[in-house]
C-alpha cells in the first residue's frame, strides 16, 4: 500500500488514507458502534450506542466497500473526499427512521473549488416517504467560534468516537489541491476521543448542537505521534471544513442549498435586508448578540431540505431585532422561535404559520421577552398555524388575534399582554393555566368557534366578549366584564368560574353541569364538584337575563337523585338571583350512556319534565373560595318526583269509597 506524506504548515505531516483500517477509538467498546450486527447487508441499531437519541439515517455506506460513508446534504446530494471518491454508479445505501435500507446510485462527482471535498449527484432524489435526515451544516461567524468545540468523528464499520474538539485550521495544499482543513486532537487516554485511519477519508465529522448532529467536515488525513508542545504527543486528523464552501457548494446542487444551522455566540451583527432561514436549520443568538434586520422568517419556499427551521435566542443581552414583520413557518412545516434565559425578540409584526402548507410550528417564551409592537399601537401578533407556549417571561404585543383552528397559544407561567384588541376564532385555543394574561382598553373576543380555557389570571379591562359560537371554559379569574352572544361553561368538568361581572344583554348561554346534591367544593375551583360562576361585582348582572339568555343544567350522575342541587351562580353581593335569571330559558339534562346530545364528554338525554317539579331558589351561603369568607348567594335547583296521575285517581276512588260507606250507615232507620 502507497502512502501519500502532506506537510501540515511547520507543525505536522499527515498520511493520505485509503480503505485498509477502521477508526481507532480510546476505551473502544460497543458504547461507539452504531449497528450492534449485521452490517453491512442488514444493520440493527445499537440501544448501547452513545448517539443512538440521533438521527443517523443521512449517513450512508457504499454497498460494494461498506468502508466508504457519506453524508447527505440534500435530497439528491451527498459530500465526500476527492482523493477517495467512488465509481460512477455506485449504490449507496442508507438505514432510514423507520429501520429498512434506502439506496441511491450516484451520478455525478463534482469537485468544489479544486478541494479535497467533493459533492455526489444521485440519480434520483429522496422524498419525505424515505425517512432519512439531509445533515445540517454548522455554521458561525468566526473561526475562532468552532475551536473548543466537541467533534463525533464517524469512520468504518459505522463507528464514531465522542470526544474529539477542534483544536486548529489550515490550509493544506497537498491533497486534491489547497484545502481548509479543521484537525482534530487524540490524546490517547481520553476515552471516546478518535483518529483516523488509513481507509476513513470521506467519512463526515459533526458537532453536536442542541440536539442535532451538525455537519462540519469530511475525512482527508491524518498525522500519528505529532508533537504539539514540549513533551506532549498526540495524533491528528484533519478533514475538509465544510462551512468554508457553503457557497460553492450551492452553486453546484442547482435548485438545492446547503441546510445551515446558523449561530451567533457573540458581537453586533446587522442584515440590511431580509433575515431569511430558509436554507438555514437554525440560528442561535446567544451571549449577549445581536442581530439587526428589517424582517426574518424562519424557513422560506418550498425545498425539501427547508424543514424543521429553528431560531433560539438566550442569555442576558441577546437580541433579535426585526424592524418589519418576523415569520415562523411560511411554507414548511415544524418551525421554531425560542426566546430563552433574558433573551429579547422584537419584532413590528408577528406571524407564525404564514400560509396553509406551514403547519406544527412553534414559539416558546421561557424567561426571554417576545415584543410585537410600534409606536402607533397598530403591531399584530397573527398566531395561524401553530402553538405559542408560554412557559415564564413575557410576552407584549399591540394586537393579538388566534384566526385557525391549528392555533393554540397556551400561557403556564409568565404575562402575556395585549395593549389594544385580540381576537380568538376559527377553532383556534387560548388555554391560560397559569401566569397572566392581560387585555387593553379594547375587548378581548372570542369569536364563533374560538375557545379560551382561563385557568388563572385574565386581566380583562376592556372586557371579554364571546361571539356566537364561541366558548369560555376554565376554573380561574376574569378581571372583567363578561359579555357576548357564545356559551359560559364553567370548569373543567366541573370548576369554579369567577368573574367580575356579566352582561347578557347580547344573548350570552350558560351551561353548568352538577355531579351532586347540595353545594360545590368552593375550596377546590379545579373539582369543585358541581360548576359555579362566580361574580364578584356588587352589581352582578349589568341586566336581567331573558329568554334570548339559555341556561344548560346538566346532571352528570351515575345514578340520578331528587333533591337541591348547589351551584350555577354564586353572587359575593349576596342578592337574589331568581330574580335576575328566572325569564331565562332554562333546559334540564340527565346523563344517559347512550343518550343523544353531548357534553364535556358525556352524552345526555333531555329530563323528563312531566315526572318532576323543578323550583328555583336563591340562599345566602357562606363560602371561602380561598382568601376569606364571602356571605354571598347561590342558586340552587329543587328537584321533586310528580305523583303519577294512577295514585291520585286511586287515592279520589278511596275517598269516594269512605265517604259513601259512611252515608250509608249514617242514613236514618226506615220506620215500618
Amino acid at each position: 500500500m502507497n502512502f501519500l506524506k502532506l506537510t501540515v504548515v511547520a507543525f505536522c505531516s499527515f498520511l493520505l488514507t485509503s480503505p485498509l483500517a477502521a477508526l481507532t477509538i480510546n476505551s473502544n467498546n460497543a458504547t461507539y458502534s452504531r449497528f450492534s450486527g449485521g452490517f453491512p447487508s442488514a444493520p440493527i441499531d445499537n440501544p448501547s450506542f452513545f448517539a443512538a437519541d440521533y438521527d443517523l439515517s443521512g449517513i450512508g455506506w457504499n454497498n460494494a466497500s461498506a468502508g466508504q460513508s457519506f453524508a447527505l446534504i440534500s435530497p439528491q446530494h451527498a459530500v465526500f473526499a476527492t482523493h477517495f471518491l467512488p465509481g460512477m454508479g455506485t449504490t449507496i445505501k442508507f438505514l432510514n427512521d423507520d429501520s429498512v435500507l434506502v439506496s441511491r446510485t450516484v451520478a455525478s462527482q463534482t469537485q468544489i473549488a479544486g478541494t479535497d471535498l467533493s459533492l455526489l449527484t444521485f440519480s434520483s432524489a429522496f422524498t419525505e416517504a424515505d425517512k432519512v435526515k439531509i445533515n445540517p451544516v454548522l455554521s458561525m461567524p468566526t473561526l475562532g467560534d468552532y475551536l473548543g468545540q466537541t467533534v463525533w468523528m464517524y469512520g468504518q464499520t459505522a463507528q464514531m468516537g465522542s470526544s474529539n474538539s477542534v483544536y486548529t485550521f489550515q490550509m493544506i495544499s497537498n491533497i486534491s489541491g489547497p484545502t481548509l482543513m479543521s484537525i482534530y486532537l487524540r490524546d490517547y487516554t481520553t476515552p471516546g476521543q478518535a483518529v483516523g485511519q488509513v481507509g476513513d477519508s470521506g467519512s463526515p465529522s459533526f458537532i453536536p448542537w442542541d440536539g442535532v448532529l451538525s455537519l462540519i467536515g469530511t475525512h482527508s488525513g491524518i498525522d500519528v505521534n505529532v508533537v504539539i508542545s514540549p513533551g506532549v504527543t498526540n495524533d491528528l486528523t484533519a478533514d475538509a471544513f465544510i462551512p468554508a464552501y457553503i457557497s460553492q457548494l450551492n452553486a453546484a446542487m442547482g435548485s438545492y442549498r446547503v441546510s445551515t444551522i446558523d449561530v451567533i455566540p457573540s458581537g453586533n451583527y446587522t442584515t440590511p435586508g431580509t433575515g431569511d432561514l430558509s436554507n438555514s436549520a437554525a440560528l442561535y443568538i446567544t451571549n449577549g448578540a445581536t442581530l439587526l434586520n428589517n424582517s426574518g422568517t424562519t424557513n422560506g419556499a418550498g425545498l425539501y431540505s427547508d424543514k424543521n427551521r429553528k431560531a433560539v435566542v438566550t442569555g442576558a443581552g441577546s437580541l433579535w431585532s426585526n424592524t418589519g414583520t418576523l415569520t415562523v413557518g411560511v411554507v414548511n412545516n415544524s418551525n421554531s422561535l425560542q426566546v430563552l434565559n433574558n433573551g429579547v425578540v422584537y419584532a413590528t409584526n408577528f406571524i407564525v404559520g404564514g400560509t396553509a402548507s406551514s403547519t406544527g410550528n412553534t414559539v416558546r417564551v421561557n424567561g426571554g421577552l417576545l415584543i410585537i409592537t410600534n409606536a402607533g399601537g397598530t403591531s399584530t401578533y397573527d398566531l395561524r398555524r401553530g402553538i405559542h407556549q408560554q412557559f415564564a417571561g413575557t410576552t407584549l404585543t399591540d394586537n393579538f388575534y388566534m384566526t385557525n383552528s391549528q392555533a393554540t397559544l397556551v400561557i403556564t407561567g409568565g404575562a402575556f399582554t395585549v395593549k389594544n384588541s385580540s381576537a380568538i376564532s376559527n377553532y383556534s385555543t387560548l388555554l391560560l393555566s397559569g401566569g397572566v394574561l392581560s387585555g387593553g382598553a379594547t375587548s378581548m373576543s372570542v369569536q364563533s368557534n374560538g375557545v379560551l380555557i382561563v385557568n388563572s389570571t385574565l386581566n380583562a379591562a376592556g372586557g371579554l366578549q364571546i361571539a356566537q359560537g364561541g366558548l369560555l371554559e376554565g376554573h380561574g379569574s376574569i378581571n372583567g366584564v363578561v359579555s357576548g352572544s357564545g356559551l359560559v361553561s364553567p370548569g373543567n368538568s366541573p370548576g369554579i368560574l369567577t368573574v367580575s361581572q356579566v352582561d347578557p344583554s347580547a344573548g350570552l348561554d350558560f351551561a353548568f353541569e352538577f355531579t351532586a346534591l347540595g353545594a360545590p367544593d368552593f375550596s377546590s375551583p379545579a373539582a369543585s364538584t358541581n360548576d359555579l360562576m362566580r361574580i364578584t361585582n356588587m352589581t352582578a348582572f349589568t341586566s336581567s337575563l331573558n329568554s334570548g339568555n339559555s341556561i344548560d343544567v346538566y346532571l352528570n350522575l351515575a345514578s340520578f337523585s331528587t333533591g337541591t342541587y348547589l351551584g350555577g351562580f354564586y353572587l359575593d353581593s349576596g342578592l337574589d338571583i331568581v330574580s335576575s335569571i328566572s325569564a331565562a330559558t332554562l333546559k334540564y339534562w340527565v346523563y344517559d350512556a347512550v343518550g343523544t346530545n353531548s357534553f364535556n364528554g358525556f352524552t345526555y338525554n333531555a329530563l323528563n319534565l312531566p315526572l318532576y317539579s323543578i323550583s328555583l331558589s336563591s340562599s345566602l351561603l357562606p363560602a371561602d373560595f380561598g382568601s376569606g369568607i364571602i356571605n354571598g348567594s347561590i342558586l340552587g335547583f329543587n328537584i321533586q318526583p310528580v305523583p303519577e296521575p294512577k295514585t291520585t285517581i286511586l287515592f279520589l276512588v278511596l275517598i269516594s269509597a269512605v265517604l259513601s260507606l259512611s252515608w250509608l250507615f249514617k242514613r236514618p232507620a226506615k220506620c215500618e
